[in-house]
């Protein structure tokens, strides 16, 4: 955010500038770019001819996040601007802009998709506005008698009667950062420590109502420093900013992972330079970790998101020939490495960021277009591990990156669930009964299912088809259920079984898939090929679970004892084969990133094997039914 501040206040000062006007240079070259990872996506612009930008962003689920900035068409007039994310597409949300020539929202945050609070600037005092799902509205701020001007440049919210800002206010001599507390109905000031010299906070980041992370810069003599400030639930209080240059910087942004961890990013000065900077705060002390540049010339991270202390993107700007651009790095517990950003030819930043677990990273900003700036907003798939596990009465419990959709937990159900299945881009997701009914969550669409017909055997297992995204039941008896554009290419239905089928997994391609029993017995069809199986052999407990590799000339088989038997291309990474177990293993799950893979046990107990990521687990924690299904996300 101190770019779009920088920008700004040169905008407002200078009159009619785009940004390349404001930023352009001539630094020197670099290192060649990252690989682009972020995807550009279409942005609206609000009224100003001149430029529109976006600087702050809050999402809260795939089909909702909101975003504001301000607009200009010049004459160093700058008038508020907002848009809104409806899960297809950004429309322009009219933000109320009231009378002024310095008029803008700085930062944003959201509670759902009927509470949002902005706040900003309106010429000398504060502004601050709230969204209740369908309009914006002002709502009276806080006013800081004699000041000349007034901004509130960071807000958290925990729901829609708690919100915290942070900004400054200032004088003719001196500015002074400020804190503001919004109760549902009106916002009161918060005393913040006396420092000297003038300082302001614009990073925010808030654990609960009990804990806060403020961030920004004091200036004292000739040099601008970092500044960090904590809430504990009563009391601001300032705390030692991490400083590494010692000649100069400061944190824009600030991500809290939990009262004692936190993430902080912005910039140093080196040799009279900006240089990006990143560090994290145990609770007591920071590390300061080495962060990727674009040169040598001025870059500074300007937005930061961590999702654990492994998992934190920061955002801003960087120079580069031959204007400044857009920058992204990721952490990932140790080091920095440089996310590719999308090109801007004539120059860009990214200001803000703001991710979806299990679904993705929006950043938002703004590049030049001809002799004006537009609106820049990208998004980030994210990649992180994690998996889904349901228990026998349809409740369900997320890990890592897997989303939470809804369950079964505590519903009416005919009979038991018995397996679950993921869609194919892990936002929704099947429960399977017994008797055949599907329950459908998030994105997963419901195609029908045996739930009510004649079952000569109850269902076992469930598969998704990837091609089609419709989904197979497979019965007890081998017989086989397809629903949506799923294919039928067989079954082991009316065939003699030594032993009832217990899973089915489909092929990469859809047009095939697998049936395995309890004894080891493994039946093919479609384009699924047989690469053995433990039919016939010996085996110390039946099997209860079984994955396909992600090329799909392989698989897994796992028994109730944790034992795992590996075909084709699929790799044996260990197992709980031979290892005391509180409670059966009931399924199997491969990790396709890895090549690893994770056992589920009956108590909920997770094991993992190979490259496949521990992320939780209900081990040891209280369950209604006991945990019958697993997938990954």
């Amino acid at each position: 955010m101190f770019a779009a501040v920088s920008v700004r206040r040169l905008a407002a000062g200078l009159g009619a500038l785009a940004l390349a006007s404001v930023l352009a240079a001539a630094p020197p070259a670099g290192a060649a770019p990252a690989p682009a990872l972020w995807t550009q996506v279409p942005s609206p612009n609000a009224g100003g001819t001149l430029f529109t930008s976006f600087v702050s962003d809050s999402c809260v689920s795939a089909n909702f996040c909101a975003t504001v900035g301000y607009t200009s068409s010049g004459g160093g007039v700058l008038q508020t601007a907002g848009a809104i994310w409806n899960g297809s597409a950004w429309s322009i949300s009219p933000v109320v802009s009231p009378p002024g020539t310095l008029v803008f929202l700085d930062s944003v945050s959201c509670q759902g998709p009927n509470f949002c609070m902005a706040t900003g600037q309106v010429d000398a005092g504060t502004l601050a506005e709230v969204w209740n799902g369908s309009s914006w509205a002002m709502v009276p701020s806080p006013t800081f008698p004699g000041a000349t001007t007034a901004s509130l440049r960071g807000v958290v919210c925990k729901g829609a009667n708690w919100c915290t800002a942070v900004g400054d206010e200032g004088t003719a001599t001196s500015v002074q950062a400020i804190a503001a507390r919004w109760d549902g109905t009106a916002w009161t000031t918060v005393n913040l420590p006396a420092m000297a010299g003038s300082n302001l906070l614009e990073g925010l980041s808030c654990v609960g109502r009990n804990f806060c992370m403020a961030t920004g810069r004091v200036h004292t003599g000739a040099v601008t420093v970092p500044l960090a400030e904590v809430w504990d639930g009563t009391t601001w209080v300032q705390i030692p900013a991490p400083d590494p240059s010692a000649t100069g910087g400061e944190l824009a942004d600030v991500s809290c992972v939990n009262s004692s961890w936190c993430a902080v990013a912005g910039y140093q000065s080196v040799g009279g330079h900006a240089q990006t900077l990143a560090a994290e705060w145990d609770g007591t002390t920071w590390t300061v970790s080495a962060t990727p540049n674009r040169s040598t010339f001025q870059n500074n991270y300007l937005g930061i998101e961590c999702q654990s202390p492994t998992d934190c993107l920061a955002v801003g700007q960087g120079s580069g020939p031959p204007f400044f651009a857009p920058i992204s790095a990721h952490f990932d517990g140790a080091t920095w490495t440089s996310v590719g950003a999308p090109a801007t030819p004539t120059g860009g930043e990214f200001d803000d960021i703001s991710c979806v677990p299990g679904d993705q990273c929006t950043a938002v900003g703004s590049h030049e277009v001809g002799a004006t700036a537009s609106t820049l907003i990208a998004t980030l798939p994210i990649n992180r591990p994690g998996y889904r596990l349901v228990a026998s009465d349809g409740g369900l419990f997320a890990f890592g990156g897997a989303p939470f959709f809804g369950s079964m937990g505590g519903q009416p159900l005919n009979s038991p669930i018995v397996a679950m299945a993921d869609t194919r881009d892990g936002q929704g997701y099947y429960e399977a009964a017994g008797d055949g009914g599907i329950f459908a969550f998030g994105d997963a669409v419901f195609s029908g299912s045996m739930g009510g017909k004649p079952l000569n055997k109850p269902i076992g297992g469930l598969a998704l088809d990837p091609s089609s995204g419709g989904y197979w039941e497979v019965a007890t008896d081998g017989g086989l259920f397809a629903f949506g554009g799923a294919g039928f290419f067989g079954s082991m239905g009316g065939r003699h079984l030594n032993s009832p089928i217990v899973a089915m997994a489909s092929t990469p391609d859809g047009q095939g898939y697998w049936e395995v029993a309890a004894d080891g017995g493994v039946f093919a069809f479609g384009d699924a090929t047989f690469f053995g199986s433990m039919g016939g052999q010996p085996l110390n407990k039946p099997i209860v679970g079984m994955a396909a590799t992600p090329d799909g000339n392989g698989y897994w088989f796992v028994a109730t004892d944790g034992g795992i038997f590996a075909f084709g291309d699929a790799a044996f990474a260990g197992s709980m084969g031979g290892q005391p177990l509180n409670q059966p293993i009931v399924a199997l799950a491969a990790d396709a990133a890895t090549g690893g893979y994770w056992e589920v046990a009956a108590d909920g107990g997770i094991f993992a094997f190979g490259g496949a990521a521990f992320a939780g687990s209900m081990g040891g924690q209280p369950l209604n039914r006991p945990i019958v299904g697993m997938t990954p996300a």
